[in-house]
């Protein structure tokens, strides 16, 4: 018996590059966002920056997970790709639309304060 694996990585055009990254089963804001960093790093260093990140199984967000977002998404975009976020629940999208920046640059998130 094999175990279910958290992240999948499914190339949905190896012409185009396109590479999708689909979580199996729920995890934490903050579980999902290592698991987040370290998928869309194997996708660039496979040369995929047209990234598809289905969100279906995150159903909210801290400032790390949007700040991380946004900082791979304008790389990806240097390397002419884009990050295209699918299937989020109505809470995720309230939470990524919520994000200020400026408060996140100023004060950081509630794990960076010890």
């Amino acid at each position: 018996m094999s175990k279910e694996k958290t992240v999948v990585l499914e190339c949905i055009s190896n012409k185009k590059k396109i590479i999708k990254i689909r979580f199996t089963r729920e995890l934490s804001s903050y579980q999902s966002t290592a698991y987040l960093i370290t998928a869309i790093k194997k996708c660039m260093s496979y040369g995929f920056y047209k990234i598809i990140i289905d969100m279906e199984n995150i159903d909210s967000t801290v400032n790390n997970m949007t700040a991380t977002l946004i900082e791979v998404t304008s790389k990806v975009r240097r390397k002419d790709g884009d990050i295209k976020l699918i299937n989020l629940s109505e809470q995720l999208h309230d939470d990524i639309a919520g994000f200020n920046a400026l408060t996140f640059l100023l004060h950081g998130s509630p794990s960076s304060k010890k």
